[in-house]
């Protein structure tokens, strides 16, 4: 209803998924101090009202997948500090108006499946410093000009195709690929090439011979020759058929960094006149292939063991599997992968049952165990059965041994959210194909077929699944840039010294969870990034010995549920004085402390923040393997229980483990261990 507009002090308007109709009130361009304006995915119709270029302090704009139309305003220029534009399948037509341009903040410009949008993009446009440039399905195009094509290359994701590009082209593909939205092509791993010849209508003409040759660094390294067939010549583009191309197998070793190719067309001369065929692809230069240079991808296995009755079983079948297993099929074949390393970690004792309803509490102990290693690479603990949860953006996961499972949660680890196929939670809201489908058409190397664009993404709830263009290069570019920070190097390992394991996690009602401290010796493990969250060490004055904020990154479920971990060196006086351990989130704080003082409810800002679930009395045993030091169980004691090992029910599960138990924060013993 217009009466929104009367809002005035509405920061967030977010109205996703739901079936409004009728225009959007030009009244909302009143709300001057909103920030996100979210009416995606609803069936809006009308044009995109002007007054909301008065909204100067709008952040995000998603107008995507309604049934807008007319020309796009050009008072939206006037959004300085919009970061993200979407209009992604709707009906605007026309051309762009060159006052996009002065959309300084602007990094992600969503126009996709627009069919009406058509013509040059603005040359003010290389003014923006764009991230993202979603166009595949319109008729935008780029200048040809030097300057133009520089500023699309240093886009991360997307492409702007040149306006009047040949029709003759080629292609390299390793999993999906797109003369509209190239997708980046991984070093060392092999590729499919695609050499598609087109006539002038009405030509009648055999397919004719051609031979591609590759260079780098100036010189050639490779070439391949195919020879003519007696198929007729196309007449226009079909990637839908490998009849309707001439192809071949490209071997890894040929793809560096700065390939490039250049494909000739005919060379004996055999084709008739009039065809239109160039002899030469392309007609001047050679073409730069985007290859990239990917990190090694280290991927460790955490199999889990419940104490009251584990599955020895599954722990062989994790020690048996190496990264040529066909369970990692489509984990090599679907994200941006070369060397490719799978480790088996020795089994994790839990007294969770390891299995997908307790996802949240194993991925907390996954995290654990991997910043108790001072691990570097993608941590991964196995459970029981299906299923699965992994960090947005952040290098751990749990899952059941199923390709498909493993290939989607180390997704979410490269930051990919769901694609919109069978109603996940935490969709992608800016997914540019419809039904989740890939978009473009891909190639099974093991089959030799080609794969549907109608194919639903791997990172959505339908398969069978396969790899969408935009999926492979926002994982891509994560593993370029965020990675390197997040997962660490094989040449970053830091001694162990003695520190405070500090873990924990926060509940799908937001509140969070502080699990009993222990006194290791381990790599230091500190926060990334700053955050909303906030750990704090007391003495009974309530002196601060250590205090520091974090963030806890979101899973692919987006059910608020997360975990974090951290070893933090120690100082020798922390041994008497630490009385307790404080963590303090945006829905809440819990709080953990010697003996059965731990989980007394607290309060923030006058709100209470409740209790984590195993409190009040709540402990823990860690179990730590006595050779090695290594984490090797997490075992949570009932309220009551005698905490004096061995007990009954906590008896150690194998031999060379030692128990060391926490109610909260260490006692003294426990720092001179």
């Amino acid at each position: 209803p217009p009466e929104l507009g009367r809002l005035t002090s509405l920061e967030r308007l977010e109205l996703y998924y739901n079936g409004f109709t009728g225009e959007i009130p030009r009244e909302l361009g009143d709300l001057s101090n909103l920030t996100i304006l979210g009416l995606l995915a609803n069936r809006f119709t009308g044009e995109i009202p002007p007054e909301l270029g008065k909204l100067t302090s709008l952040t995000h704009l998603y107008l995507g997948r309604n049934q807008l139309t007319g020309s796009i305003p050009p008072e939206l220029g006037n959004l300085a500090s919009l970061e993200l534009l979407d209009l992604l399948s709707n009906q605007v037509e026309g051309r762009l108006p060159p006052e996009l341009g002065r959309l300084g903040a602007l990094e992600h410009l969503i126009l996709s499946r627009n069919r009406r949008l058509e013509g040059e993009l603005p040359r003010e446009f290389t003014a923006l410093a764009l991230d993202e440039l979603q166009l595949g399905a319109t008729g935008l195009c780029a200048p040809p000009d030097d300057d133009f094509r520089a500023w699309v290359a240093s886009i991360a994701t997307g492409w702007a195709p040149l306006c009047a590009e040949e029709r003759t082209h080629a292609y390299l593909t390793q999993a999906s690929q797109s003369a509209s939205v190239p997708v980046k092509l991984v070093a060392g791993e092999q590729a499919f090439l695609r050499v598609f010849v087109v006539a002038n209508s009405g030509v009648s003409a055999s397919f004719p011979a051609v031979r591609a040759r590759f260079f780098a660094d100036g010189r050639e390294v490779h070439s391949v020759s195919l020879p003519a067939s007696s198929r007729l010549l196309p007449t226009a583009v079909d990637e839908s058929s490998l009849d309707a191309s001439a192809n071949a197998l490209i071997p890894g070793s040929v793809l560096v960094p700065g390939l490039e190719m250049v494909v000739e067309i005919d060379p004996e001369g055999a084709l008739p006149a009039g065809t239109g065929v160039p002899r030469r692809w392309p007609e001047e230069g050679r073409a730069t292939l985007d290859v990239r240079r990917m990190r090694p991808l280290d991927l460790t296995l955490v199999p889990f063991l419940y104490n009251s009755n584990p599955d020895r079983a599954l722990a062989e079948r994790v020690r048996l599997l190496g990264a040529q297993d066909d369970l990692f099929q489509l984990t090599r074949d679907l994200l941006p992968v070369d060397e490719f390393t799978v480790t088996a970690r020795e089994p994790v004792w839990t007294s969770v049952e390891p299995v997908s309803t307790n996802s949240s509490a194993l991925l907390r102990e996954t995290w654990a165990t991997r910043t108790m290693d001072g691990a570097t690479g993608y941590y991964m603990g196995v459970m029981s059965g299906g299923g699965g949860r992994g960090y947005i953006g952040w290098p751990g996961s749990v899952s059941g041994l199923r390709g498909p499972t493993i290939a989607h949660e180390l997704g979410h680890n490269m930051t990919l959210r769901h694609a919109p196929c069978g109603d996940p939670p935490n969709m992608e809201l800016i997914y540019p194909y419809v039904n989740g489908s890939i978009g473009s058409w891909g190639y099974d190397f093991q089959r030799g077929l080609l794969i549907s664009p109608t194919r639903p993404d791997f990172m959505s709830y339908c398969g069978p699944e396969w790899v969408s263009d935009y999926s492979f290069n926002k994982a891509l570019h994560f593993r370029e840039t965020l990675e390197p920070l997040r997962a660490g190097s094989r040449s970053s390992a830091v001694a162990a010294t003695q520190g405070l394991l500090l873990w924990g996690g926060q509940g799908a009602d937001s509140v969070p969870i502080l699990e009993p401290a222990f006194v290791v010796r381990a790599p230091p493990s500190l926060p990334a990034e700053d955050g909303p969250f906030r750990l704090a060490g007391l003495t009974v004055q309530e002196d601060t010995l250590f205090s520091f904020s974090f963030a806890m990154p979101e899973t692919g479920l987006g059910d608020g549920q997360s975990a974090f971990a951290f070893v933090l060196p120690t100082q020798s006086s922390w041994a008497d004085a630490l009385d307790r351990i404080v963590l303090i989130g945006p829905g809440g704080r819990d709080t953990v402390g010697r003996g059965d003082t731990a989980g007394q409810t607290d309060t923030v800002g006058g709100e209470s923040g409740g209790p984590g679930p195993q409190s009040p009395g709540r402990a823990s045993v860690l179990l730590i393997d006595e050779q090695s030091g290594r984490a090797r169980g997490f075992l949570r004691v009932s309220p009551g229980q005698p905490l004096t090992l061995p007990a009954t029910s906590l008896r150690l599960p194998e031999p060379g483990l030692e128990a060391v138990v926490s109610r909260g924060v260490p006692d003294s013993a426990a720092w001179r261990r």
